[in-house]
């Protein structure tokens, strides 16, 4: 057991800190891998919920062979992505966006304020970088 934890350990280990650039590196650095790598914690959050239900329902003993078990992991791998995109999609992307938001609120206030010293007032400086504008029903938040 602990050989193939190592097996598995010092390639990512190595790729992860560029000590083996090549052909791992090129196909962990897939963009494939960009999306799951987004829902990946939604879907950790909701197989949870999911397997407990599938287990808590079932009244009889179950007699499984492995076309049963395929199927199984098949449709749950389906269902469950499709579920970790629809959860990232409504609660942690909007996050996200608030989060990026408020970053680059912060780091251009104190850059502005600090590096430039465009103007003494940071109030003015974010009245004139967050404006809104409604010109034919194209809204912009922020320029």
């Amino acid at each position: 057991m602990m050989a193939y934890s190592n097996m598995v350990r010092v390639p990512l280990y190595s790729n992860n800190f560029r000590y083996a650039p090549g052909i791992l590196s090129q196909f962990l650095s897939l963009p494939i891998y960009l999306p799951l790598g987004r829902i990946s914690y939604s879907i950790y959050l909701l197989h949870y919920v999911g397997q407990t239900m599938g287990i808590q329902s079932v009244r009889v003993p179950m007699y499984i062979h492995e076309f049963q078990m395929i199927n199984f992991l098949v449709s749950d791998l389906v269902i469950y992505i499709f579920g970790g995109f629809v959860f990232c999609l409504i609660f942690e992307s909007p996050f996200l966006v608030l989060e990026k938001l408020m970053l680059a609120h912060r780091t251009e206030r104190i850059s502005q304020s600090s590096v430039e010293n465009k103007t003494n007032n940071s109030k003015e400086y974010l009245k004139e970088k967050f404006s809104i504008e409604n010109k034919s029903n194209n809204l912009k938040f922020y320029e």
